[in-house]
């Protein structure tokens, strides 16, 4: 997943979770998302192969 479509991704499943009526939405957990592209094949991580965030985690700032 591109870091731009993880980040897409993100801020919608977090907007879901916010509008979830009565606010019982408690909150988004990401698996493993130190992970990066080259470990075992996972692509859904938020981290590129030096190790440095991507704007994945962009999404968490709002």
């Amino acid at each position: 997943m591109r870091p731009s479509a993880a980040k897409a991704f993100l801020t919608d499943i977090i907007s879901k979770t916010k509008s979830v009526s009565g606010g019982k939405g408690l909150g988004v957990f990401y698996w493993e998302p130190e992970s990066y592209g080259t470990w075992y094949a996972y692509t859904k991580g938020a981290f590129d192969s030096s190790g440095k965030p991507t704007l994945a985690l962009d999404a968490f700032l709002n």
